[in-house]
C-alpha cells in the first residue's frame, strides 16, 4: 500500500472515529436533558388537572418549566445548531414517550370518571415524587457540569 493511500485511510478512519465520538455525545447530552422534559411533561400534564401543581412542586430556580429550560440551556450551550437540535428532539421524544405511557397506564376505557380520579392520584403521589425528585436532584448535583464538559468535547 502506498503512502498516499495509508494516509487516505489514517484520515477515513479518523473521520469515523469523530463521527461516533460525536453521536454518542449527542445520546449523553439527550440522556442528561431526558429527565428535565420527562418532569416538564409531568408537571404540566398535571397541571392541566390541578392549577397548583406548578406552583406545589416549584423549587429555588422556579417551576419544573423553568427548570428544565435551564438544564436545556446548560446542555446546548456551545453546541452547533444541528447537534443542539438533534439533543433536545432525542430527549424530547424520549421524554414524552415515557409520560403518555405513564398517563395511558391510568386510563379507563369508558370510565371517563375513573381516569380522572386515576390521574388525580397519580398526580398527588408517584408524578409529584418524579417532579420534585428530579428538581431536587438537579440542586443537589455540581457533578453536570462536569459531565456537560466532557460531553461536549
Amino acid at each position: 500500500m502506498g503512502c498516499a493511500h495509508r494516509t487516505l485511510l489514517t484520515m477515513l478512519i479518523a473521520a469515523a472515529a469523530q463521527t461516533q465520538a460525536a453521536a454518542a455525545d449527542i445520546h449523553g447530552l439527550a440522556g442528561f436533558v431526558r429527565p428535565a422534559y420527562l418532569a416538564m411533561n409531568v408537571a404540566a400534564m398535571c397541571a392541566r388537572t390541578d392549577p397548583y401543581f406548578l406552583s406545589d412542586t416549584s423549587g429555588p430556580r422556579g417551576t419544573p418549566v423553568h427548570y428544565a429550560q435551564h438544564v436545556k440551556d446548560e446542555a446546548i450551550a456551545g453546541l452547533p445548531k444541528a447537534d443542539a437540535i438533534a439533543v433536545l428532539k432525542l430527549a424530547a421524544d424520549d421524554a414524552r414517550r415515557a409520560a403518555r405511557a405513564m398517563l395511558y397506564e391510568r386510563a379507563r376505557p369508558g370510565d371517563d370518571i375513573g381516569t380522572a380520579r386515576a390521574i388525580k392520584e397519580w398526580c398527588d403521589t408517584e408524578a409529584k415524587r418524579i417532579v420534585l425528585g428530579f428538581l431536587g436532584n438537579h440542586d443537589a448535583h455540581s457533578a453536570s457540569e462536569e459531565f456537560l464538559e466532557q460531553a461536549k468535547r
